[in-house]
Formats: structure tokens, C-alpha cells, sequence
């Protein structure tokens, strides 16, 4: 485990030293300089990252039922329930959160930690009318209503996701960000009548 008050106590690399010594610096036309041997970062640090210790893979559960009943030759109409579970999910959260303007490590404002804590649950009814070829058209009608619902839709850091409660995962259960309740997919061919025997201007 990482002592975030002295980062590197358990370095043994370096004797539990930070194997970060004082940097020259200089650019174009300017002199060396040499900070101080006793310099030190700037507090509070932010720590951008940290991996959840056993983090689990996601999961997935899903399942299914449907009805078809064709009509005559030429049409199909089907009702389904779809529907999944997901467990383990990447949600981003906040490892050192301020309480009354004190926070657990004083020496950091943030700590970010992927961890693997959320859930998510998806629910769909899909209907969905066929017309085979005939007369010239053929054509699918689909629709969809579902919802969603997670704890969190980014988890990544790059885009500043996490949950509004750290120490209630669940606090922020509801729609999710990436919930589209109604989708609407139709596509059809139809033959054009033949130009044989019509006018040479047709």
C-alpha cells in the first residue's frame, strides 16, 4: 500500500527517499539555476490516478422473449422483451472528499480512483412490422422503448466522470446519460414502374 503522506516511505529502490532531486532548469540566453536541496511540491497535489486494488472485469446478463405472427404471406409483426444486467462497471470516484472543508489526506485535493462499482440495468420493449416484396414494395418498420439506468456513464478520468456521492455509490442511480427511451428505424425499396414502351422524352 502507498502512504499518500509520505509517497515514498516504502520505496525501497531508494532507502524510502523520493528519488526525485532538485532539478536545473535554463532556456535560451538564460543562466543555470539550481532550486534549493530542500524544495517541495507545492501542497495540496492532485493524484490524477489510481486503480481500484482487485478490480473486477465488467459482466453482463441478458435476456430475451419474443412473438411473431405473420399475416397472410406478405407481413410479419413482432413484439419482443429485451432486457440486461451489468455488474462491475468503471466509475471514476473520488478518494478524498472534503467533509466540513477537511479532507481524510490533507497533502492532496483530489484523488481519483477507477474503480469497478457500478451497475447498470437496461429494459426495452421492440416491435417491429415486415412486408415482403410485393406490389412493387417491400419495407421494416422497428421501435423501440427502452431505459436505462447506471450509477455513472463515463468512466474516464479523461472526461472528469464520477459519482456525486463517494460514499454512496447508489446515491446517483437513475437515468442514465446515454439513455435514448424512444428509436425509430424504418427502411423500405420500391420497384418504379419500367419505362419500356413510354415516350422517348419518358
Amino acid at each position: 500500500s502507498i502512504n499518500l503522506n509520505d509517497p515514498w516511505a516504502n520505496f525501497a529502490t531508494t532507502g524510502g527517499k523520493s528519488p526525485f532531486p532538485p532539478f536545473a532548469s535554463q532556456g535560451p540566453g538564460l543562466p543555470v539555476y539550481f532550486p534549493p536541496k530542500g524544495i517541495v511540491f507545492p501542497l495540496p497535489d492532485t493524484f490524477d490516478y489510481s486503480a481500484q486494488k482487485n478490480f473486477n472485469l465488467g459482466q453482463t446478463a441478458s435476456w430475451n422473449l419474443s412473438i411473431e405472427h405473420q399475416l397472410k404471406s406478405n407481413w410479419l409483426f413482432r413484439a419482443a422483451y429485451v432486457a440486461s444486467e451489468s455488474w462491475h462497471q468503471d466509475l471514476v470516484v473520488q478518494q478524498n472528499p472534503g467533509v466540513k472543508n477537511v479532507r481524510p489526506y490533507s497533502n492532496f485535493s483530489t484523488i481519483h480512483q477507477d474503480m469497478s462499482v457500478g451497475t447498470a440495468s437496461y429494459q426495452s420493449g421492440q416491435f417491429t412490422v415486415e412486408k415482403k416484396f410485393s406490389n412493387g414494395l417491400q419495407f421494416t418498420a422497428n421501435y423501440t422503448r427502452s431505459k436505462i439506468i447506471d450509477e455513472g456513464a463515463l468512466g474516464s478520468i479523461a472526461f472528469t466522470g464520477g459519482v456525486t456521492n463517494p460514499f454512496n455509490i447508489r446515491f446517483n442511480r437513475g437515468i442514465s446519460d446515454v439513455n435514448a427511451p424512444d428509436v425509430l428505424s424504418v427502411n423500405w425499396v420500391y420497384q418504379t414502374p419500367g419505362l419500356k414502351g413510354m415516350n422517348p422524352v419518358a
